[in-house]
């Protein structure tokens, strides 16, 4: 009992030093739970590390900032944390077309999986557009570039290189028979 009195005591006169420590151990342990929680980014089966400098591939990317659903400031600062970085990206092919931002830019739409609706968009020069309008949907490629985002809308990167890892498969065409 006499224990219990000493520590009230020391709380009500050290008022101060005591609502700092609870809310220093508070915001720690959210700190802790916040990053512990978080996706480690998701690498695929027997890809190399597919990241210059944010942590995070392509699907990884998608899985983080799904996490956030509902928490918009959260997934603003998520996409902002990315602003400049340079990231080196797999995908799948959605499409590639002239850009309606700029005539001198060509766009190249990837996907994490092929016919995944989320979707990286990246730009590139006029001197790649015949590497990129030789591009086929589902083609793997590896892009690098810099992550150019100020929304939560698709994620933007300026291209620098550009890859093709595996060609996607052509489907025969179906015979017909005449009647």
């Amino acid at each position: 009992m006499r224990f219990a009195k000493t520590i009230s005591a020391l709380v009500i006169e050290h008022k101060g030093i005591a609502i700092s420590l609870v809310v220093w151990v508070i915001v720690a342990a959210g700190g802790l739970l916040y990053f512990s929680a978080a996706e480690k980014p998701h690498k695929p089966q027997g890809a190399a590390p597919s990241s210059a400098s944010t942590g995070f591939d392509l699907p990884g990317y998608f899985v983080a900032f799904e996490r956030l659903a509902g928490r918009v400031d959260e997934q603003d600062g998520f996409v902002n944390s990315f602003k400049g970085k340079s990231v080196r990206w797999r995908g799948y092919v959605l499409y590639v077309r002239n850009s309606d931002v700029s005539q001198s830019k060509i766009v190249l739409a990837i996907a994490p999986t092929p016919g995944d609706a989320r979707m990286a968009l990246v730009y590139f020069g006029e001197n790649m557009r015949e590497r990129l309008f030789a591009l086929r949907e589902k083609d793997l490629v590896e892009i690098s570039g810099t992550f150019d985002s100020e929304g939560l809308n698709s994620p933007y990167i300026q291209g620098r290189t550009i890859q093709l890892l595996r060609a996607a498969t052509a489907t025969p065409p179906t015979a017909t028979t005449a009647q």
